[in-house]
């Protein structure tokens, strides 16, 4: 579970991060609530699951309880590693940590999953392949979780099926450094009034909300996501041209509530 909630870390971590030196981010208060989605203003308004995190000195101590079950969760994975090696395992066994969403942890004033932004939907994707991959390279070709079984797949010898939703990755394991333009999808809610759906490629992120305000962003000049560009006339082109990719990926029903 960790370090998903609640934040429980034993306590040998939870002493290692106090309240007091955590600092909020840099976009707490500050986003244009009338220019981003209203399911997204709603959860910065007011957050049911937590709405005691308001307050900046409850934040700050949600913050440190994050990190500390983080720290628990990097210790897990050193005994897993340890096991490895003391078994004589590690010269043939492949390792991919990862998960299924990231936290917001205050970015934007807004906590734990479900918004597109970087600090929720990105997650870590971290392989370690015996005698290919070297170690700490990070590839900058934006990649998704749907193409850990094909590359897994790859990887392993074994005949990668035909339809998948993803690529094999096994050529970016072997040249890290080398960074290809991909466009990654991503959805939430499924087929509700709320559904929504995100597309990535390049520097430009957009996400198309049923019945509410669609956002777009530049990644390169605005890694924050605090300037949404889906209205304004200049780049109503490239609003255009990423949803026209979106719903050729999945065009959503158009429910109202």
């Amino acid at each position: 579970m960790k370090p998903h909630l609640p934040f429980m870390p034993a306590a040998r971590f939870a002493r290692m991060f106090r309240g007091e030196d955590m600092r909020l981010p840099d976009t707490w208060g500050k986003v244009d609530l009338e220019t981003i989605p209203v399911q997204v203003r709603r959860q910065i308004e007011h957050y049911k699951n937590t709405p005691e995190l308001h307050r900046p000195e409850l934040a700050k101590q949600h913050m440190a309880m994050y990190y500390a079950s983080l720290a628990q969760m990097d210790d897990c994975a050193g005994q897993v590693l340890a096991a490895l090696r003391e078994l004589d395992l590690e010269r043939d066994t492949i390792v991919v940590y990862t998960s299924d969403h990231g936290d917001m942890l205050g970015e934007h004033g807004l906590w734990a999953k479900f918004e597109f932004y970087e600090h929720s939907v990105g997650v870590p994707f971290i392989f370690r392949v015996p005698g290919l991959t070297p170690g700490g390279q990070r590839s900058a070709t934006p990649v998704s979780l749907m193409q850990m079984f094909p590359t897994l797949a790859e990887l392993c010898g074994v005949a990668v099926p035909s339809g998948l939703d993803g690529a094999s990755l096994a050529a970016d394991l072997r040249e890290p450094g080398r960074t290809r333009e991909t466009a990654v999808f991503s959805e939430h809610s499924l087929g509700s009034s709320g559904a929504k759906y995100m597309i990535r490629r390049g520097d430009y992120k957009f996400s198309f909300f049923v019945n509410d305000t669609p956002e777009l962003y530049n990644l390169r000049e605005d890694p924050s996501e605090m300037r949404n560009l889906a209205a304004r006339p200049e780049y109503k082109g490239k609003a255009e041209e990423m949803k026209a990719e979106l719903f050729a990926w999945h065009r959503p029903a158009e429910v109202k509530s």
